[in-house]
C-alpha cells in the first residue's frame, strides 16, 4: 500500500515540475518574442554619406535599431524599426570619428504618442520615408575650405591694406579738423569774455 501511494506522489510531483517547466518556458517564450519583432523601413537619403550597415537608428538619442542594408551607397537605407507617423528623420555625423547616426525625432509630442495604444499611429512595414541630411564632418570640411580660399586672396589683402591707408588718413584728417574746432572754441570763447 505505502509503495502505491509513494508512486501516485512522485507521478503527481513529477507531472508538477514538467508542469511548471512548462510554464516558465511559455512564460520566457511570450517575454521574448514581442521584442524581436522587427519592421522593415526604407530611408530615402539624397546623400547617404557614411551610412553603411550596422550604423546606429537612434530614436531620440536612443538606439532603437541599425541600418540593414544600403542600397546603391546613393538613395536608400534600409532598417528594422517600428516608428510613429509623424517623425522626422536626418543622417547626422558625430564625434572625432565621424559615426554617422540616423536621428529619428518626434514632430510634435502628444499625449496620444506617449499612451499605449500606438497601433494605429505606426507605420507600416516595407513603408518608405525621406529622411534629411543633417550635420556632415564633410559640409564642415567644404565652408572651411571655401573660407580659406577667400581668406588666400591676394586681392582680399590689397584692399585690406588700402582700406587701412584710407582710414590712416581719415583719422589724421579727423585729428586736423578736431584742432581747427578746439581753436575756433578757444578763441570765441575769449572773444566773448
Amino acid at each position: 500500500m505505502r509503495t502505491s501511494k509513494r508512486y501516485e506522489f512522485e507521478t503527481y510531483l513529477g507531472w508538477i515540475m514538467l508542469f511548471g517547466i512548462g510554464l516558465i518556458i511559455s512564460f520566457a517564450t511570450w517575454l521574448i518574442a514581442p521584442s524581436s519583432k522587427t519592421y522593415c523601413i526604407y530611408f530615402q537619403l539624397i546623400d547617404a554619406t557614411g551610412v553603411k550597415k550596422g550604423t546606429a537608428v537612434k530614436y531620440r538619442g536612443t538606439p532603437v535599431g541599425e541600418v540593414v542594408a544600403v542600397k546603391d551607397m546613393v538613395a536608400k537605407a534600409k532598417m528594422y524599426v517600428k516608428l510613429p507617423k509623424s517623425c522626422f528623420v536626418e543622417a547626422n555625423q558625430t564625434g572625432l570619428l565621424n559615426e554617422t547616426v540616423i536621428d529619428i525625432s518626434p514632430l510634435v509630442i502628444s499625449p496620444q504618442l506617449l499612451a499605449p495604444k500606438l497601433e494605429d499611429e505606426q507605420l507600416e512595414e516595407d513603408s518608405i520615408l525621406t529622411a534629411y541630411k543633417g550635420v556632415h564632418y564633410d559640409d564642415l570640411v567644404r565652408a572651411t575650405t571655401r573660407v580659406a580660399q577667400r581668406l588666400d586672396d591676394p586681392k582680399l589683402f590689397e584692399q585690406a591694406s588700402e582700406l587701412m591707408c584710407s582710414l590712416t588718413n581719415l583719422s589724421d584728417e579727423m585729428l586736423a579738423l578736431i584742432r581747427i574746432w578746439k581753436h575756433i572754441f578757444m578763441n570765441g570763447k575769449n572773444h566773448f569774455n
